[in-house]
């Protein structure tokens, strides 16, 4: 049975070229998926160089728990590391946002650039 998954992408280091990997990863296992445009935010909670996010939105037949690991996959291979997470370099971030009607992370759904390519996208749950 197919689900519709929510992704939010963001990059605070060479962000258009990591968030622009993601997109062709995340392409390559989910299909049917699609993107926001890509926006420049100011970081929050960490000191850092402006971030570029995007939305991701798909439907997928895989469990939850390989849709995680995915992501996960998908920023190790762009490079992130736990001591470039330490020293505030976010090469990639990726996170599930909804699992078909379930919000995850909802401190994320507060957030104006989440809720903004939301409303641009018109995407509806």
């Amino acid at each position: 049975m197919s689900v519709r998954i929510l992704i939010a992408l963001g990059s605070n280091h060479e962000q258009e070229k990591n968030v622009a990997f993601a997109m062709e990863r995340l392409h390559s296992f989910f299909p049917s998926i699609s993107f926001s445009r890509m926006l420049w935010t100011e970081p929050i909670g960490i000191a850092s160089d402006r971030f570029v996010n995007a939305l991701a939105l798909a439907d997928t037949d895989k469990e939850q728990e390989e849709v995680e690991r995915i992501l996960k996959q998908v920023e190790k291979e762009c490079g992130r590391t736990r001591e470039e997470k330490m020293r505030n370099i976010i090469r990639l971030d990726l996170d599930l946002l909804q699992w078909g009607t379930v919000r995850l992370r909802e401190q994320d759904w507060e957030r104006d650039y989440i809720r903004l390519l939301l409303q641009e996208m018109q995407w509806a749950f």
